[in-house]
């Protein structure tokens, strides 16, 4: 929740689209599936600029997008929605934030390759705002209030050395996601985001049950662990549904970095039987 809280950023305005030819002919070569994990806000070293670098090596058919038909970027029928010209006086106005940089690569790449088909792949949101601030909210104060906790003396020694650890790990992260894609998107960073959040899974029960002051979290702690499961379960099986139903032969999947290790421990197993495979683009030979 730490590590979260530190890389929140409510989106404001997506869309999709690709690039590049439709790459793989062959109907005999697997599908590849490039996950590709992002921070939604730009700095000089991660932006939509040094993403329509990474899709013209990788060439898709196919750009996943985590959002759904619920957000702006796409209509019911799954076909983009435009920005409107209200969102466009906005900008210009310097009124409303712009669209998170792999959105912006993506409009951009569509415009270039209309060929290349893109579609929402997350769990349907309702006032996906609303959720945002809302966890934002809920987030914060859980770590508010472990911090008070912590200043206080109060957390028992046999969970303050495991909490450091945690605390440092959360921040090396935090730190690390301000790097570029290729950067972020290293195995080290991936495997060290699955290895936070199994601790995280065991260190934030240890804590809710150990310190009182804490317990009106709990309620909130086990929804939101259980909401994040089902929504990553979800993005897996949207995946592999428009794998099949589209046919793509590469496909590049924008997903926040946080995400990235839960969908690839959930489509690794079955890449084998479904004819396709994970492949990292910051792998040689794409």
């Amino acid at each position: 929740f730490l590590l979260r809280a530190l890389l929140i950023s409510s989106v404001c305005f997506s869309r999709n689209h690709a690039v590049g030819r439709s790459a793989v002919a062959d109907s005999g070569m697997k599908a590849r599936i490039y996950i590709i994990g992002v921070v939604h806000t730009a700095n000089e070293r991660r932006n939509a600029d040094s993403l329509m670098k990474i899709l013209g090596d990788i060439r898709p058919d196919l750009i996943l997008d985590e959002t759904d038909t619920l957000s702006g970027y796409f209509k019911k029928d799954y076909t983009l929605a435009k920005p409107t010209w209200r969102y466009h006086v906005a900008r210009s106005l310097r009124l409303a934030r712009d669209m998170p940089p792999e959105n912006k690569a993506m409009y951009r790449y569509v415009a270039m390759e209309p060929s290349v088909k893109a579609l929402p792949f997350d769990l349907a949101i309702t006032r996906r705002r609303r959720y945002i601030r809302r966890m934002e909210r809920n987030d914060g104060a859980y770590v508010r209030d472990v911090n008070r906790v912590y200043q206080a003396g109060g957390l028992p020694d046999s969970l303050k050395s495991v909490h450091d650890g945690y605390v440092a790990y959360s921040t090396w992260l935090y730190e690390t996601t301000l790097d570029g894609y290729r950067e972020i998107n290293r195995r080290v960073v991936i495997d060290s985001i699955r290895a936070l959040y199994r601790l995280e899974s065991t260190h934030v029960p240890s804590l809710l049950d150990a310190v009182p002051a804490l317990e009106r979290h709990r309620s909130w702690r086990e929804e939101d662990a259980a909401y994040w499961k089902h929504r990553n379960e979800t993005m897996a099986a949207n995946i592999l549904r428009f794998l099949r139903t589209t046919q793509a032969r590469r496909v590049v999947v924008f997903t926040g970095l946080l995400h990235k290790h839960y969908l690839i421990d959930l489509l690794s197993p079955v890449a084998g039987a479904l004819g396709f495979e994970l492949v990292e683009f910051t792998d040689n030979g794409l």
